[in-house]
């Protein structure tokens, strides 16, 4: 950032967007932004029940180089602290902010096996650090999997669900039962055939929801460009 006043502005930012559209449950601000050996990193917070420790960077450019020793660093950081590692990286507009959500195990192996840095510019966000999920059931490979892919395959030419989507933010919109969001109709499709995925009411569905290692399992970790 470009000063210390800028940097605890758009941490506050990230820690909000952070509760209000990933799942992520009490997000702060670390002390002194880190800079204390007992609360390291920028932000800290719980998922799925589990701690994690948030390093944020940002620019007012429009690009931005993430190195592997910024990587390393919160790594490490959230192993002495028995938490896991997360970064957001910050690309502030004039008038709005773009944040890009890396989850820092799914960074590690692609940055120590090729590159020393990867550049993210706000005009091509054609770089994207994902993984594929698979449910954990030992039928889905023989038969599971085509089930679910057929009911998806109902879903096809339904309108999307925007406020159904906007229900995350302004909690009094009211659920459409014949309209779906992505993730609603990924959970939709799961829980015809498993009922118990998630736990959770396809309405209430996140993309984060599908990274619990609980009920999926990762088949690749990457890059995608």
């Amino acid at each position: 950032m470009s000063n210390k006043k800028d940097g605890l502005k758009y941490e506050k930012i990230v820690a909000k967007a952070l509760v209000r559209y990933t799942g992520f449950e009490g997000v702060t601000t670390t002390i002194a932004s880190g800079a204390m050996w007992f609360d390291k990193e920028d932000l800290k917070g719980t998922k799925d029940n589990q701690d994690y420790i948030i390093q944020v960077k940002g620019t007012k450019k429009h690009e931005y180089r993430l190195n592997s020793e910024d990587v390393y660093k919160v790594w490490n950081n959230a192993y002495e602290a028995g938490a896991h590692p997360f970064f957001v990286i910050v690309l502030v507009g004039k008038f709005k902010y773009k944040m890009i959500l890396l989850n820092v195990k799914y960074v590690v192996d692609e940055i120590e096996g090729c590159k020393k840095s990867y550049l993210f510019k706000e005009e091509d966000m054609s770089y994207f650090v994902g993984a594929i999920m698979k449910y954990k059931d030992e039928a889905y490979d023989i038969h599971g999997r085509y089930k679910v892919a057929y009911f998806s395959a109902t879903l096809n030419n339904i309108g999307y669900d925007i406020l159904g989507a906007l229900r995350f933010v302004f909690k009094w919109i009211k659920q459409n039962n014949r309209l779906f969001f992505c993730s609603e109709g990924a959970l939709w499709s799961l829980q015809k055939q498993y009922a118990n995925a998630l736990k959770i009411e396809p309405k209430d569905a996140m993309p984060a929801h599908f990274m619990d290692e609980t009920y999926f399992e990762c088949i690749w970790k990457g890059v995608i460009s």
